[in-house]
């Protein structure tokens, strides 16, 4: 037989596969359709009926903190004002810059005005009761940037009441624009803490507390699965790759639909993640078994919903972790009582180790080997 006969009826045995496959599951995809739109509408509900949030401090704002964000990055952007990472700074640690160069003195005073009212504008956004993003344009680094120059300025001036305002608006500066989730906090650095004084620490330590209480450790499942449904459910096989519609061969040839259907039984094995355990290696495997039922993965990104759940979980609590090393460094520094905090990461209480007038306070690392810990010293 000639080789190029072989090909017809490997061809024609390839079309009938892929006929056979799409048949097979085209009778099966409208009620997980309708499951996985209903899920989705659910989920965008709860989103729009979330009570509003309480500032930090001070008094809560009515109106959305973006429109404030936008404000400031407006008026940056007309004053010509960027920023970049310091030199040899390892931490990306920014300065502001004027046109593209470091700022003298008298550039400062010539956009101090700018620099101010963004300022107001960015401290004005960390108090409102909502964060929608909808199509504000918000240069987030340059806005961290401002708060970061200002907090210098405050260190400068020995004005502790104001940096430890402004490390809380920080904090929730970045979390409304990056979403607390994957968001590295602000550190509030060893050589701030003697700035306090003990009227302004005692402040900030039960504003610390607030803030702890308020730090979420379970990430949404739900988030990430309605994020996944709503990218393909409109996705046809034509818009796939070669590779993708290979690699979903017993789903007809569709990985969109593929993706459907693995959400739809994640959507189903979300009771697996209730209630949340405490203890970290009891909560991960709780996250195991929620992420069980996707047999055979195949690369797509939500096979790695799981993964992803339990990535941003250990990095909420790496994230508490450092804020409660905080709030031991604050008591300890300025001789308030020291709190018994419990180690997120770790299944009993943060250490407390006191040697006169130094302590070292330690927990379990989030990789399970390297030790959180934070050594301070009272002059």
């Amino acid at each position: 037989m000639r080789r190029g006969s072989l090909w017809l009826p490997i061809a024609g045995t390839v079309f009938l596969l892929v006929l056979g496959g799409m048949e097979c599951v085209s009778s099966s995809q409208a009620p997980v359709r309708e499951r996985i739109a209903q899920f989705v509408a659910e989920f965008d509900a709860q989103q729009a009926a979330l009570p509003p949030r309480e500032a930090l401090y001070g008094e809560t704002l009515a109106g959305n903190a973006c429109d404030d964000y936008a404000a400031a990055s407006k008026s940056l952007a007309a004053a010509e004002v960027s920023w970049r990472q310091l030199p040899r700074s390892r931490d990306w640690t920014k300065e502001l810059t004027l046109r593209r160069k470091p700022l003298s003195d008298a550039a400062r005073c010539t956009i101090a005005p700018a620099l101010d009212q963004a300022l107001r504008s960015i401290r004005q956004g960390t108090r409102r009761a909502n964060v929608r993003p909808r199509d504000h344009r918000v240069d987030f680094l340059l806005l961290d940037a401002v708060i970061e120059d200002a907090t210098r300025r405050a260190f400068a001036a020995r004005d502790g009441r104001l940096l430890a305002e402004l490390f809380l608006d920080q904090w929730t500066l970045r979390g409304d624009m990056c979403g607390h989730a994957w968001t590295q906090s602000p550190a509030f650095r060893d050589e701030w803490l003697p700035v306090l004084g003990p009227e302004a620490a005692a402040w900030f330590a039960s504003v610390l507390q607030r803030l702890d209480e308020r730090t979420p450790l379970v990430a949404s499942a739900r988030r990430y699965i309605a994020t996944g449904a709503r990218d393909v459910a409109d996705l046809t096989p034509m818009q796939q790759s070669f590779t993708q519609g290979l690699q979903a061969w017993n789903y007809g040839f569709d990985s969109y639909w593929r993706s459907l259907v693995v959400c739809d039984r994640l959507r189903e094995n979300l009771g697996e993640l209730e209630p949340p355990a405490q203890d970290w290696s009891k909560r991960q495997a709780q996250i195991d078994v929620f992420g069980s039922v996707i047999d055979e993965p195949a690369g797509a990104w939500v096979d790695a919903i799981p993964c992803m759940v339990h990535g941003e979980e250990r990095f909420r609590r790496q994230v508490l972790a450092n804020l409660r090393l905080l709030r031991l460094a604050v008591a300890f520094m300025h001789g308030l009582e020291l709190p018994q905090l419990a180690d997120p990461l770790g299944p009993g209480i943060i250490e407390v180790e006191i040697r006169e007038n130094e302590a070292t306070f330690s927990g379990e690392g989030a990789n399970g080997k390297e030790r959180l810990s934070r050594t301070v010293c009272r002059r």
